[in-house]
């Protein structure tokens, strides 16, 4: 399902949770880098300047990678080394090691090749001077033709091509402390924004890695790893490098209410997410600590693509309503908050065709017979949540094999029985009904802490007293 075209400009958000630095000569690492294995992008052929660790100022140091050292080893200047970078023909990851530590690195580099990634100068590509500086670093290493701003200055002062597309890159202060703030500052930009280390973004649980769905999107020749690849990232294709991306350590999502769709996930793991913030802008998130995977050949391509694809369209706002909600068993009382939204959309609703949701999760049972039947006859649109006890062996295998059907109305099965206070699980819900062009209008989630649950804006709903 796409999200139409319309006048307006969008938004691109992405969280990416992890530091670098910068090009050319290269600067030690400065204060506000606390990562124990800092993350360091830069072009061959130069220097680079490393700051090593206080206790051990006289240790030499030696660049190691592809299991052979690199050079001779560097003395200590005050606490720095002044590295010489070969000359790659590709990107290359190496690691800053002491002589007498030789098992313990001190930083990680990964140093590309003299030729630049390629990019259509007519699309505008803006960095803020406050973004990561991993980011700011990678674009130097790749030689993409990012231009430094200052967001301080007026908002008219930011190029962007007569249809307000580019794209500018923002860190976590411009980003804002709520998702619909940024969306308001994006209007006053007039160009395509991705957002890096959003506050907003909350670590959550992996999304339901058991999910039966029809799709004709990419699976990767991998037998233990398939991939999605959509809405802007199509060309990829069943590129065979994917395959070899590690899956990430943790995600991080926005947890509240609206349309969604997944532009590349992993298995169970959704990478790259669009959200639709308002009728007039659309966020994009990625989820993934990409500065621990920028370096190899797919990574590079995927957010290399990534930024392509954002620069050189708009994304419009909330889908065209396609179909409306009804919900099975009908006398079910504790509704999930993604559900109820939609039950409450325009009332306009009511005249399209439906899609039909079948919720057996939970303890909560239907007083009357599920509709198998007309479930499987495969001239109705459902959305199956849950595995029901009452399903049996047979009636799994048919929802499988409708799954296969392309000439019967949509069917998706969301096979995984975790509740409705589960995010993941709502959030794979909501990306879910927007393939079926379900309208989700926009709801923040309430305050949350580091430490306690990701609670959506309706906790009465979403957290019902039965389901605690």
């Amino acid at each position: 399902m796409n999200f139409s075209m319309s006048r307006y400009t969008s938004i691109v958000i992405a969280m990416i949770g992890c530091l670098g630095l910068q090009g050319g000569v290269v600067p030690a690492d400065d204060a506000s880098n606390d990562s124990a294995l800092s993350t360091r992008f830069v072009r061959g052929g130069g220097e680079l300047q490393l700051e090593g660790p206080a206790d051990r100022a006289k240790s030499n140091a030696v660049l190691k990678g592809f299991g052979r050292t690199w050079g001779n080893p560097i003395t200590s200047e005050n606490g720095h080394y002044l590295l010489t970078l070969p000359s790659p023909r590709i990107a290359v990851p190496f690691e800053v090691v002491l002589t007498d530590e030789p098992d313990s690195p001190i930083a990680r580099i990964v140093v590309y090749p003299s030729v630049p990634m390629k990019w259509n100068e007519k699309y505008p590509l803006l960095v803020d001077r406050k973004a990561p500086r991993w980011l700011r670093e990678w674009l130097r290493a790749t030689q993409l033709p990012a231009e430094e701003v200052d967001l301080s200055v007026a908002p008219s002062e930011l190029r962007a091509d007569a249809y307000g597309a580019g794209l500018l890159l923002v860190g976590r202060e411009a980003s804002g402390p709520k998702l619909a703030e940024l969306a308001k500052r994006q209007s006053l930009w007039n160009m395509n924004v991705i957002a890096f280390d959003a506050e907003w973004l909350q670590p959550l649980s992996l999304p339901l890695a058991n999910t039966e769905q029809r799709s004709t999107s990419t699976v990767s020749p991998s037998t233990t790893t398939q991939f999605r690849a959509d809405h802007g990232l199509e060309s990829l294709g069943k590129w065979a490098p994917l395959s070899r991306l590690p899956r990430p350590a943790s995600v991080s999502q926005w947890p509240g209410l609206a349309n969604r769709r997944s532009w590349f996930s992993q298995n169970d793991a959704s990478w790259v997410e669009e959200i639709a913030a308002s009728d007039e802008a659309v966020v994009l998130t990625s989820n993934v600590d990409w500065s621990q995977h920028l370096g190899s050949e797919a990574a590079d391509v995927l957010f290399h693509e990534l930024l392509r694809s954002c620069a050189e369209k708009r994304l419009s706002g909330l889908p065209s309503s396609r179909y409306q909600v009804v919900i099975w068993p009908t006398e079910r009382k504790n509704v999930s908050p993604v559900l109820r939204i939609a039950l409450d959309a325009d009332a306009e609703t009511k005249r399209l065709p439906a899609v039909n949701v079948l919720d057996v999760r939970g303890s909560e049972r239907s007083k009357t017979s599920l509709p198998l039947k007309r479930i499987l006859e495969g001239e109705e649109s459902w959305i199956v949540l849950g595995d029901d006890d009452a399903f049996s062996a047979a009636t799994r295998t048919a929802f499988r094999e409708r799954i296969a059907k392309p000439d019967s109305a949509p069917f998706i099965w969301l096979e995984n029985d975790r509740l409705p206070d589960n995010v993941a699980a709502e959030i794979q819900l909501m990306q879910t009904l927007t393939e079926f062009g379900v309208s989700l209008p926009m709801k923040e989630p309430n305050a949350v802490t580091a430490n306690a649950p990701v609670a959506l804006s309706h906790p009465e709903l979403l957290f019902p007293p039965s389901r605690r």
